[in-house]
């Protein structure tokens, strides 16, 4: 009888709290749509040759501390960085200056003719049908897929794409301005290289340098070219891609948590990686989309700057758990909308 008469006495009441519960119940069954069809991986999970993977791996080998500070969200470890500029730097002299804060791996198989076939406005004509081609120009046809049907978001139409890139997208020249802000200190994303285990192609910064216009990736990344040499099977085949977050924002918040001890942190950027691998099946082929997250491990310390020198002090701050699933849940919508654009191709040159 209480409940009945909260019902009949706050209208307005019931309407909020039952819109909410409905909601809540259609977000719910809408992320274990997402979690059925863009399942997450573990780091093992990866081709050898995956460009993150070797990332990390190389990572771990930097991590001296006692007690083992906490794990970034979605791994085991807490693999330390150095930056970018150390990359150009003698491999003793390198300092690790940032850590992970999250790792997502989601992967799933799809027919080889959605991408074979397709073709956007970034890939001006498509792939062969031909399934004894190798997977690099299916990687391509991932990545125009995904930048495609990003580009329809209401992020995108908002404030990611007031620079909108040349196109088509040369993926053979690294730095190429994929989505964002194309000026230094913005939110931007850029082309760092591809990989390919048939064609013997490796991400390489080193010898392949960013034009010197490009704001450059957060962290140091090495190369995989020598584990691209050791694996020609599986063919396989990737594009790695960095982005920055705006650096005001990034030196507010870590000055922020700093001074008044927040308890998170803000990531300067990441690195997100496009994968696809040939099955025993030759009409199916297996694709993985891979996101890494990083930030300093001196907040309110200046960019280049180390405990001591810009007033940080090194800490283990990462994003809260909430802000984690929340990442997870829109890289499978976005995977999930690649797919569909896909299919949706497909479809278009069958009617």
């Amino acid at each position: 009888m209480t409940i009945l008469t909260t019902v009949q006495s706050h209208p307005k009441l019931t309407i909020a709290v039952s819109v909410s519960a409905t909601l809540l119940t259609a977000a719910y069954l809408a992320k274990r749509q997402l979690n059925s069809l863009c399942p997450g991986v573990s780091l093992s999970s990866l081709p050898r040759s995956s460009a993150i993977r070797i990332l990390i791996s190389t990572a771990e080998e930097h991590t001296t501390q006692a007690p083992p500070p906490p794990p970034p969200w979605g791994l085991t470890t807490s693999p330390l960085l150095p930056s970018w500029s150390s990359s150009t730097k003698p491999a003793n002299d390198e300092k690790t200056s940032h850590t992970i804060h999250s790792f997502l791996a989601l992967q799933t198989t799809i027919p080889t003719s959605l991408l074979s076939t397709y073709s956007s406005s970034s890939t001006p004509t498509p792939t062969s049908n031909n399934n004894d081609e190798d997977a690099y120009p299916l990687t391509q046809a991932l990545l125009s897929a995904f930048l495609s049907a990003r580009s329809t978001g209401p992020e995108a139409r908002f404030f990611l794409d007031v620079d909108l890139p040349t196109l088509p997208i040369s993926f053979s020249s690294p730095g190429a301005h994929l989505f964002g802000r194309s000026n230094p200190g913005e939110l931007g994303a850029f082309l760092l290289g591809t990989w390919s285990t048939a064609r013997h192609l490796s991400v390489s910064p080193t010898t392949t340098p960013l034009p010197a216009d490009v704001p450059r990736p957060p962290t140091a990344f090495p190369s995989n070219k020598i584990r691209v040499a050791e694996e020609e099977k599986p063919d396989a085949a990737g594009a790695v891609m960095y982005w920055r977050a705006p650096a005001g924002l990034v030196e507010t918040v870590d000055r922020l948590a700093a001074a008044r001890g927040m308890p998170w942190r803000m990531v300067e950027g990441g690195y997100q990686e496009w994968i696809v691998e040939r099955t025993p099946k030759e009409e199916e082929v297996r694709v993985t989309y891979v996101t890494v997250e990083t930030g300093s491990l001196y907040p309110g310390a200046g960019h280049g700057e180390r405990e001591g020198e810009g007033g940080g002090k090194r800490d283990w701050k990462k994003m809260p758990g909430w802000m984690y699933q929340l990442h997870v849940a829109y890289a499978q919508w976005l995977l999930w909308k690649t797919l569909r654009r896909l299919r949706r191709g497909r479809e278009q040159r069958v009617g």
